[in-house]
């Protein structure tokens, strides 16, 4: 047996002497990688009794270990000449004397972490110049880092970089250090609060590779994500803008439109952000991003108001000036939007009663699923026959091995590219919904709080998006018709909120529960009519959980709690509600509960 990865993170009962029974055994040789977040009982002796031992190691952890001390922090890590990845999250015991000590001899860093460290200070990092091997860099919430401090900071390695909440961070200093990435891919720019949206459109334009982009709270508008999806288009995959309240619904349409594979996209508490942003009919409109007005379209619109000017409120003359403007778009839009409707109302009456539904819901989920998965092996399938082919070709003559080739590879890309192409309008057909309006690629969504987005736009983005494996709806007025949705176009769902949700009761709960069988994380916290009954679904369909909170809630019979616990063995982390603690069955409870399942953590709420 080989030894090589130990991750003790949030362990809090492992103790020095777990770290000195490790460093005394052989399999200590092949140890690479330590990760210690969280494990509150480490000390210096453990630590440095397993750095003694283990001079191979490349990986190092430790974040919130409040009994380690500066000094063994610098002395352990000097010893590692291998060190390759450090993070240092939330250590706030080490100074910044001694991290600028200690990163001025870590030349061979490529990760490294110093996220909510407080009092770092710019001199701190000078020693990062040298370290020409970065790839990653961490300075979440080191509010003390300024511009000139990261001036000098930046290289052709560099592939992330995140300073999200580096309140003292300017424009010209981030664009400085980004202008020295060229290969800059995951940038991280949310709560800078002294950057200006012209500041964050210059950064990026500069930054053409971009594939993951945060600019959570930041003063980005409509406009500025209109020019983000023109700049970036398919080749962005993840876009967060939470709390952006100055976008737009037409801004948000056009990114759905325009990056197409897109798989990560989060709107939490976009508070302006309405139907109109996701719904089929409306998400998709035609948008126009001028550079600048020329004189023709000046003529158009002098002449549009001296039409609406003369006219007054005479109606012949105003539908005159419509007329002459939009003529040639309704002949356009006429077609798609009877079809839009005509399937809108072949979907509703499929749904038109739970009792129904219920029935098929996981024989359409299981074989929509097989749809997908019968495609993508297919697609394998093509390309490992293509490879044998070319091998059984390498005996030939050159010339005619290069043209069977390239041959082979057009043939290839055609034939796959029409297979997806009628394996998309197959199941856009199936589920009435547009081909042009499907999200194949996206998989993560959060649109919570978003108060003003009704039950409409959760069904038509779950029946849009067939991969969708995480779907974040918290506190959005839904009932069970749109968990009825869910449970029908989403097999492959993994994790699901749905907290504060106050119209759906265990009869949608159940929907859900039958037919994505695959739930790790699900969260049914505020739901006022969640029972007995609901829970007892949840503990017999959903053998992978490993997360639920169930907390804000009714109170739970404590053989229903019991049975949870009993039936998830993969449950290790627990949020409910709770009553009196001093009641003597409560306690009793939740003493059975960490006899039988002594890893589970649960989290009370009085």
């Amino acid at each position: 047996p080989v030894l090589c990865i130990i991750d003790l993170s949030f362990c809090p009962a492992i103790t020095d002497k777990t770290l000195y029974t490790i460093s005394r055994n052989k399999l200590r040789e092949t140890i690479y990688s330590l990760n210690f977040w969280g494990a509150g009982s480490v000390s210096d002796e453990g630590i440095c009794a397993l750095t003694d031992a283990c001079h191979q190691i490349q990986s190092l952890t430790l974040c919130d270990c409040p009994k380690i001390t500066e000094n063994t922090i610098v002395q352990c890590i000097a010893k590692l000449k291998f060190l390759t990845t450090l993070n240092l999250w939330g250590c706030t015991n080490i100074s910044a004397v001694s991290l600028q000590l200690l990163l001025k001899y870590m030349t061979n860093l490529k990760a490294l972490g110093l996220c909510h460290l407080t009092e770092l200070k710019d001199y701190s990092i000078v020693g990062l110049e040298g370290c020409t091997n970065l790839r990653s860099l961490e300075f979440e919430n080191c509010g003390q880092l300024t511009g000139e401090g990261i001036s000098k900071l930046g290289g052709k390695a560099i592939l992330s970089v995140n300073f999200k909440r580096c309140l003292e961070l300017d424009g010209p200093s981030l664009f400085t250090v980004t202008s020295r990435c060229p290969q800059l891919s995951v940038l991280n720019l949310a709560c800078c609060t002294q950057l200006r949206e012209e500041d964050i459109l210059k950064i990026l334009v500069n930054s053409r590779n971009i594939r993951s982009l945060n600019l959570s709270e930041s003063a980005i508008t409509g406009t500025g994500v209109i020019t983000i999806a023109n700049l970036y288009g398919e080749r962005l995959g993840c876009l967060k803008l939470d709390k952006c309240n100055e976008i737009t619904d037409a801004s948000v349409a056009y990114v759905l439109r325009k990056c197409k594979q897109i798989s990560e996209l989060s709107l939490m508490f976009c508070t302006h952000l309405t139907d109109a942003a996701f719904l089929p009919e409306s998400c998709f409109p035609k948008i126009e991003v001028s550079q600048g007005k020329t004189e023709d379209s000046e003529t158009e619109e002098d002449s549009t108001n001296e039409a609406e000017t003369e006219g007054g409120d005479d109606p012949t003359q105003e539908n005159t000036v419509e007329e002459g403007k939009d003529g040639d778009k309704e002949v356009e839009k006429s077609e798609s939007s009877q079809e839009t409707q005509n399937e809108e109302k072949e979907q509703e009456e499929k749904v038109e009663s739970y009792e129904q539904v219920e029935g098929n819901t996981m024989k359409e989920g299981n074989h929509r699923e097989k749809q997908i998965d019968e495609v993508e092996k297919s697609e394998v399938s093509e390309e490992t026959q293509h490879e044998k082919d070319v091998d059984n070709t390498e005996d030939k003559g050159q010339e005619e091995e290069v043209s069977k080739k390239d041959g082979g590879k057009e043939g290839k890309t055609t034939k796959t590219s029409s297979e997806r192409k009628a394996r998309e309008l197959r199941l856009a057909k199936k589920y009435g919904v547009l081909e042009s309006t499907m999200l194949f690629s996206l998989k993560t969504l959060y649109i919570g709080g978003c108060s003003r987005i009704s039950e409409k736009s959760v069904i038509s983005l779950a029946n849009r998006s067939p991969k969708l494996t995480t779907f974040s709806i918290p506190a959005i007025d839904i009932s069970d018709l749109a968990m009825v949705h869910i449970g029908k176009a989403l097999p492959r769902l993994q994790h699901l909120n749905v907290a504060l949700c106050a119209q759906v009761s265990p009869v949608g709960i159940r929907q859900v529960v039958h037919s994505c069988r695959n739930l790790k994380f699900l969260d049914v916290s505020g739901l006022e009519k969640l029972d007995d009954s609901g829970l007892e679904e949840i503990s017999e369909n959903c053998a992978s959980l490993k997360s639920l909170d169930i907390s804000r809630t009714s109170f739970f019979a404590p053989e229903t709690v019991l049975g949870v616990v009993k039936n998830l063995s993969t449950l290790t982390l627990l949020r409910m509600r709770a009553r009196n603690s001093e009641e003597e069955y409560e306690a009793g409870l939740f003493q059975t509960i960490s006899e039988y399942a002594p890893n589970l953590c649960v989290f009370k709420n009085y």
